[in-house]
Formats: structure tokens, sequence, C-alpha cells
């Protein structure tokens, strides 16, 4: 087993240790935190299989992470939610490690040079958490990352975020705004579909490619501004985007897939820079 496995695995046994020897305290101990506590014990029980090498180095590893923990902890939780509820990390589909932060308040926060791969699939996790926010450094968002989080609200993007995947946040209800960073060149398929919530998106200059489906179902969304330099708009990208009500399509657009607006009930007006305008 690799010390960042090691690694984390301890770590996810600290937090779920401190976080119930505080609830205990209060006698507000729930099953779903003995079941955490469990997975950690657990995970140490895999980790005792590991080199010797290894478990004489996890305790300066160890120190480091939870240094980077409250560092994070600092920059960006608020004051009333400092306290830790779970933090840990993984190793993404390129081998660059992330960690993650889960505050009081049910704010996510992931940092290191990686991608976001989504939490630790905690069922509570799911059904609580709010906001999530990505620290500078994370390069993209992973294929259905934070899909079916659908009491989340907000999400911080930073600069660093080049690539949002398939389904990346598909079924997340109660996401109302979404801001994508310059640099981002492709909307993955579907990757905000079914965000009914959904009311504002504001596209990035960069962006080259919209997904099939990436935008389908979003009943509230009521405009889309499209930047200059969109090559391709993909099949049933708005599909059923019933509150839009007008569109502009720049002259750089060369393909719209099929059902790319079908279903958009409400759309009055549609301007193709390009030349050609239409109307119903």
């Amino acid at each position: 087993m690799k010390k960042t496995a090691v690694l984390f695995l301890a770590v996810a046994l600290l937090a779920s240790q401190n976080v119930l020897a505080s609830k205990a305290e209060t006698g507000e101990e729930s099953a779903g935190d003995a079941a955490v506590a469990a997975e950690a014990v657990e995970g140490e029980a895999l980790a005792e299989d590991g080199v010797e090498e290894t478990q004489e180095t996890a305790p300066q590893e160890i120190q480091a992470a939870e240094e980077s923990v409250e560092n994070t902890l600092a920059a960006y939780a608020e004051p009333a939610a400092t306290d830790r509820v779970a933090y840990g990390g993984y190793e993404d589909k390129n081998g660059v490690i992330t960690e993650w932060v889960l505050t009081a308040d049910w704010t996510l926060i992931y940092f290191g040079d990686g991608s976001a791969s989504g939490p630790i699939n905690y069922p509570e996790i799911r059904q609580k958490l709010r906001k999530v926010i990505l620290e500078e450094g994370i390069k993209g968002i992973d294929s259905g990352a934070f899909s079916g989080y659908e009491n989340l609200t907000e999400i911080v993007i930073p600069e660093s975020v080049d690539y949002i995947e398939a389904d990346a946040f598909a079924n997340c209800t109660s996401l109302k705004k979404i801001d994508i960073p310059n640099g981002v060149a492709k909307i993955g398929e579907g990757a905000f579909g079914d965000c009914q919530g959904l009311v504002e998106v504001n596209l990035p200059n960069s962006l080259t490619e919209i997904g099939d489906d990436a935008f389908y179902g979003c009943t509230s969304l009521e405009k889309i501004n499209f930047p200059n330099g969109v090559i391709k708009i993909g099949g049933g990208a708005f599909l059923n985007c019933e509150s839009l009500t007008r569109l502009i399509i720049p002259s750089s657009v060369s393909e719209i897939g099929g059902m790319a607006f079908t279903g958009c009930d409400r759309l009055q007006e549609v301007i193709f820079q390009g030349g050609c305008s239409c109307s119903s």
C-alpha cells in the first residue's frame, strides 16, 4: 500500500475519532457517526499491512496534512464553522494528490494540484452538502463529481480549473448560479443536466464547445450568453430549457447539434450574428 493511502486513512481515522469523542461528551453520537468510525478503523487495519518504512514516516506526513488542513480552514471557513467534520484525500485519475475538508456548516473545500472527484460517498454528505469551494490549484472537475447533490446551492471554481467533465453537476436541483472560469474549453456532456433551479450561467471567453445535453432540463435558466469563440453547441444542449426567451448565436458557431433548443417553449427570438435571424 502506498504511503499516501496510509496517510489519508490515518487522517480520516483521527478526524472520526475527534468528532466522535466530542459528540460523546454531549451525547450526540449517531448511528451514522458509528458507521464512519467503523470504516475508519477498518481502513486502519488494512493500512497495517503496509511496508515498515511507510509506518515509520506516516506520523510526519500526518502532521503535515494536519497543518495543511488547518491553513485551509483558516483561509476559507466561516468563523462559526471552523470545527471540521471530516477531512482526507485521494489520488486523482492522474495520480495527483487532492485533499478535502468538510466544515460544520456543510461546506466542502478542496485543495492541492489534482482534480475534484467528489467527496467520500457518505450518504449524509450527499444529503446535506450546501457549498463547494475549489481552492486555486485544482485542475478540473471529474465526471459525476457532484451529481445528485440536491441541496448544493453554491460552487466556487478557481481560474486554475480547465475542464468540467460529463455529469459533473447533474441533478443539483438547488444550484442557482454558476460562474465558469476562463480557461475551460469544453463543458462536458450533461455537466449541468436537470439543474432545475439554475437561473444564471456565465460562460468564459475560452469556451469552444458545449457538450451534448450540457444544460438539458434547466427549466429556470432565463438567459445564456455565448462568448465569441464557441464553435460547437452539442445536441440537446439546452433541451427543455423552457424559461429561455432570446438567444444570440455568435458567428464563430459552426455546428449546432440536433434538438439543441427543442422544448424551449418561451423562446421567441434567435439571432445568428453570422447574418441569419429568425423569430417565432
